[in-house]
Formats: structure tokens, C-alpha cells, sequence
């Protein structure tokens, strides 16, 4: 196990874009997760998906649970801090007035105008199912991003950033609103 300096040296070492793949390969074969999760979300932030985003539209799973709505919304605050655009839409008929006290931010069930996004992004989605009616144009749309912790998923995206060891969606989101 590599103590947080060598990690860092390690890490530096890395930063040319083109070597985090190879790296990533050599931290799994090591079984060494902690470097590959850090690799991972350099990668991800690095994404191209994100980096040219103006506009985006997030969305969780039908009938959202907290790990769900709290990621949708952590994520949407995390991005609009940064200067981007960003909706929240769910497909659900539930009465979420009971987490008003959260300041949730939804569009629940509603019609969406995808031509007035440049990325799309689901959060603790696995399955294009668990979209509902929003699955079909997420994975048609040409810039989509995945955010996620379940393993087993069969949800098309462009870019991809799953931690199977998380044991939530948020605790994802929050590392990433590190970096």
C-alpha cells in the first residue's frame, strides 16, 4: 500500500493525459484502487464530454431515492458553481414535497427540449429502463455522460465513471466535487 506522498508523486507523474490509461491498467492488475479511482476521476474530469458543457440536463432513476435525488442535486450545484447550466429531470408521478426541506430542484415528468442541451448526464442509473421515458434520448444523444456505482449496467453513454466499491451515487458526486 503506497503512503499519500508516493501516491501524490505517483499521481504527478501521470498527468500527461496520455498515460492515465496505461496507468489505470497497471493500478488494476496491482489491485491498488486507490490509485485507480484518483486516475479514473482525472480522466473523467478531463472528459471532453464535460469540458465543452455550457448546458446540461442531469437525470436519476425513476422514483429516485435520496442516494438518487441527493446526487442529481449535489451534482447540478457542483456544475452550476462552475459556471454551467444544469437541470434536473426525473420520471416519476411521486409527491416529493416531503423533501422540500432539501430544496430539490426537479423537473418531475415532464416533456423535455433536448436541442437546448449540449450534455446529458445520468446519475445512479444503471439500466436505460430505470430512465423511463427519458431513456431513448439519452442514449441516442451524441454527448452523454454516466455517473454510477452499480456494477452491473447496461446503460449506453459516452463517458463513464463507475465506482463499484461506493457504496452510494453521492459519495461519488462529493469525490468529484473534490477535484
Amino acid at each position: 500500500q503506497m503512503t499519500d506522498e508516493e501516491l501524490n508523486q505517483f499521481i504527478k507523474k501521470q498527468i500527461n493525459y496520455n498515460m492515465i490509461i496505461p496507468a489505470l491498467i497497471e493500478a488494476n492488475e496491482r489491485k491498488d484502487k486507490k490509485i485507480a479511482d484518483l486516475l479514473r476521476r482525472i480522466e473523467f474530469l478531463e472528459a471532453k464530454a464535460l469540458k465543452k458543457s455550457k448546458v446540461v440536463a442531469i437525470f436519476g432513476h425513476i422514483s429516485p431515492d435520496p442516494d438518487c435525488m441527493g446526487s442529481m442535486q449535489g451534482l447540478a450545484n457542483m456544475l452550476r458553481q462552475k459556471g454551467i447550466q444544469a437541470d434536473v429531470y426525473v420520471d416519476s408521478d411521486k409527491d416529493y414535497s416531503e423533501y422540500a426541506m432539501f430544496d430539490f430542484d426537479a423537473n418531475y415528468n415532464i416533456d423535455l427540449d433536448v436541442n437546448k442541451y449540449d450534455t446529458l448526464i445520468s446519475v445512479d442509473v444503471a439500466t436505460k429502463r430505470l430512465l423511463g421515458k427519458y431513456g431513448d434520448t439519452f442514449e441516442s444523444f451524441e454527448n452523454t455522460v454516466s455517473i454510477d456505482h452499480h456494477g452491473s449496467r447496461d446503460l449506453t453513454a459516452k463517458a463513464i465513471y463507475c465506482e463499484e466499491h461506493s457504496a452510494s451515487c453521492s459519495e461519488i458526486i462529493f469525490k468529484l466535487s473534490k477535484h
